[in-house]
């Protein structure tokens, strides 16, 4: 037990060095499928607060959102306007017009006409895709969920930075189990497959089961290994 207690604590002094080393969780970029604060399998919250609070121990998420937020500047809501899919996708209730926020939340990415504009570039140098099991295990949504890789990897495009961003898929279940594995395998090969120029190791894909110390201690470690993989790849963007 205290070997595992020290190993727990090590990955954790590690995972809080990687994130400052990116400068700081406002530098993580969050992308999931459309969902705002209502029932998400049976839980009655956001995903990406839950993700937020599981993996920084917080009630009050301080990573970055992007300019496409609907509510989050007003109340602190997170999760209100995830990467919606373009067959589902709503407008903001700006109208669309793009803004920074105004305070420290999650980023969104949704899709809009011009995926090239410099406002909307993506200079994050980690980029976290979660999506739901039941939206990744639905094969209507395959098409939807290509296309907000596709419009994640133009956005990219467009930032300033030189490096690739590291790559995390996370497939949110309430349990692991064989389709949970199904939807990762589903997720990294489409993901893979989009981001082809990214290197193996800059991608990781795997499963985020909220309160659950294992999966999240998981997701630390492999969150480590690819921010490691992008920093030495040395690769430029090829617009």
């Amino acid at each position: 037990m205290a070997d595992s207690d020290t190993n727990t604590d090590e990955d954790e002094r590690e995972f809080l060095k990687v994130v400052a080393q990116i400068g700081g969780r406002e530098r993580i970029y969050l992308v999931g499928d459309a969902c705002d604060k209502k029932k998400v399998d049976g839980d009655d919250v956001g995903i990406f607060q839950e993700f937020i609070c599981d993996m920084f121990h917080s009630s009050n998420p301080e990573i970055s959102k992007g300019p496409n937020s609907q509510q989050g500047d007003r109340d602190g809501q997170t999760g209100k306007s995830d990467a919606i899919p373009l067959t589902m996708r709503g407008m903001d209730e700006d109208g669309g017009k793009e803004k920074r926020p105004a305070r420290k939340t999650p980023r969104t990415a949704t899709k809009r006409a011009n995926i090239y504009s410099s406002k909307r570039a993506i200079d994050s140098p980690v980029i976290v895709f979660i999506f739901r099991q039941t939206f990744v295990s639905t094969c209507s949504n395959e098409g939807s969920l290509k296309e907000i890789l596709k419009d994640v990897k133009a956005r990219t495009k467009r930032a300033s930075t030189i490096l690739r961003p590291a790559l995390i898929g996370l497939i949110r279940a309430t349990q692991e189990c064989a389709e949970t594995h199904r939807c990762a395998q589903v997720l990294e090969s489409l993901m893979r497959s989009v981001f082809h120029r990214h290197s193996p190791e800059m991608i990781w894909v795997g499963c985020f089961i909220p309160k659950t110390e294992a999966t999240i201690q998981n997701i630390k470690k492999s969150a480590c290994n690819v921010v490691y993989a992008s920093q030495t790849a040395g690769v430029t963007i090829v617009p």
